[in-house]
């Protein structure tokens, strides 16, 4: 496991792990907010961030990102 800063190639895991854990943890969003949210992380929110992420055998799996103090 290896811990380390994003990288712009990184956008198509995050946004699969996202996804999971969104659906998981929020199964009541209605998918046209889910789909305006796809579109706001790597425009909005991760040119924004301090966003890191955790690779298991060279695959992001994970990712955390920090907007000031959230």
């Amino acid at each position: 496991m290896q811990i380390r800063k994003y990288e712009n190639g990184d956008v198509p895991a995050i946004l699969k792990a996202w996804d999971s854990a969104t659906r998981l943890a929020h199964p009541f969003l209605e998918e046209d907010f889910l789909a305006q949210e796809r579109r706001n992380i790597p425009e909005l929110y991760l040119p924004n961030a301090e966003t890191w992420v955790t690779e298991v055998d060279g695959e992001v799996v994970d990712f955390i990102a920090l907007l000031g103090n959230e």
